[in-house]
């Protein structure tokens, strides 16, 4: 897990996408792995961002998949780290666009 998170800029989107998808039905809730993979959705951001071009008008939608996926691993519930890093690194208020 350390080494996913550490080469999280080499992965596509694709990639962060289905990681995130397969540790949510593999279980990976545990209080370790849910902070874990909170960081890497975290970092995941910066590649949502680096492809923001190729994905064109569909962006604001792929961007609140993202944010759905990745807060299933912020602990009670708590989204305010990841909507905050959104919001300053992609330009968007993804509460918005999420309701």
């Amino acid at each position: 897990m350390p080494r996913l998170i550490e080469r999280c800029d080499e992965i596509n989107l694709t990639g962060i996408l289905l990681v995130l998808v397969n540790a949510n039905i593999a279980g990976l809730k545990r209080y370790e792995n849910t902070r874990k993979m909170k960081a890497f959705a975290i970092k995941g951001i910066m590649v949502l961002k680096r492809e923001r071009e190729s994905i064109g008008s569909g962006f604001d939608q792929m961007a609140a998949k993202y944010f759905d996926l990745a807060s299933r691993f912020c602990l009670n519930g708590k989204t305010q780290d990841l909507e905050e890093v959104m919001n300053k690194e992609l330009g968007i208020d993804i509460l918005k666009i999420v309701k």
